[in-house]
Order: C-alpha cells, then sequence, then structure tokens
C-alpha cells in the first residue's frame, strides 16, 4: 500500500505517481492550491487500485503518448473532459473513462474530480482479449471511443472489493482465489 497526502508540488506529484504514468500536471487557476493525496494498492499480478484527488482544478497529460497499463478511471464525483488521441467525452460521478496505452491523453478535472484508477497490465489483458475474442496479440486492443461512459461499475467494484479483502488475506488459499478473481475482474 502507497499513502501520499497533501502534496502540493506538481513536480513532486509527478513523481509520486509515476508507477500510474508519468504524467504532467498543471493546475488550471493559478489562484488554486494543489493538495494531491493518493492510496494504492497492488492487489494482483497485473491489477492495482489507485485513489487519486488533486484539491483543485487541473489538467493532467502523460510525458509519453503510450504505457504499459489500461488505466479505467471510476469518477466518484466530479467531472473530468477526458481527451484519447483525436477524441474527447465528458466524465462525471457514476460513470467510467478508459485509456488504452496506445496514444496519449489529457484529462481536464473539477477541483472536486475523485476517482478510483485501476490500471491493467497491457499484456495481460490482450491475452486474454485473444482468447475471448480472438484479437491478435501482436494488434493494439483499442476500445471504441469515446466510451459508453454510463455504464454502471457497481459489478466491477464488487470483483475489485473481493479482490482487495482477499489479496490482504494470509491464507494458503489466499493466492490461489486472488489469481481467478483477477481473472474475473479482467474479462
Amino acid at each position: 500500500v502507497t499513502t501520499i497526502d497533501r502534496v502540493r508540488d506538481p513536480d513532486r506529484l509527478m513523481d509520486l505517481t509515476s508507477g500510474i504514468r508519468s504524467n504532467v500536471v498543471r493546475i488550471d487557476d493559478r489562484r488554486a492550491r494543489l493538495e494531491a493525496s493518493m492510496r494504492s494498492i497492488s492487489i494482483a499480478s497485473a491489477v492495482s487500485l489507485h485513489h487519486l484527488t488533486y484539491g483543485c482544478a487541473v489538467t493532467v497529460a502523460p510525458t509519453q503518448p503510450s504505457g504499459d497499463d489500461f488505466l479505467i478511471s471510476l469518477v466518484v464525483n466530479g467531472r473530468a473532459r477526458l481527451r484519447y488521441g483525436d477524441s474527447e467525452v465528458l466524465v462525471k460521478a457514476g460513470e467510467v473513462g478508459l485509456v488504452a496505452p496506445y496514444k496519449g491523453f489529457r484529462l481536464q478535472m473539477s477541483a472536486d474530480f475523485d476517482q478510483l484508477i485501476v490500471t491493467v497490465r497491457r499484456a495481460k489483458l490482450e491475452a486474454l482479449a485473444s482468447r475471448l475474442v480472438g484479437h491478435e496479440p501482436d494488434q493494439p486492443l483499442e476500445f471504441a471511443f469515446p466510451q459508453d461512459v454510463t455504464v454502471a461499475p457497481r459489478r466491477a467494484l464488487r470483483v475489485l472489493e473481493a479482490l482487495v479483502l482477499t489479496a490482504a488475506d494470509a491464507d494458503a488459499d489466499a493466492q490461489e482465489r486472488c489469481s481467478r478473481l483477477e481473472q474475473l475482474a479482467l474479462e
């Protein structure tokens, strides 16, 4: 588990959050003060969870256009304009934004934006897509964009909650259960 609290320096925040993806954070209102907080946990071999807030309106963009993970933002509060490649969508509380690791993105967030980011290893998701739907493993796994952002994430949250609780369990069968739950979460 990684915890950061009330980080006020955008450059320091960039260093601390580089495990998600290396991003540049720009404060949108010069009078506002960044007060970023994050809680992160790696819950399986290919899945990590990050609860991230900024405390003011910010724009986030990656320092490199691609990465090793799919980023799934479950919006808890506020709203954001998500740009991926040449497409753009508005996401708000109760909605989901997905960023594949192939193109650059930009997320312009309101001051009250609160999100749970699920990171999923690219190779694991591409291999699963290959088995389930015949996706060519050497081709990018792209999702329609803009996505249907109104998809209710309740079922996914229940699976992720079970995965977190299982990952924290110390008994001998926890690793096997965690592996099965990870597979279910990815599917």
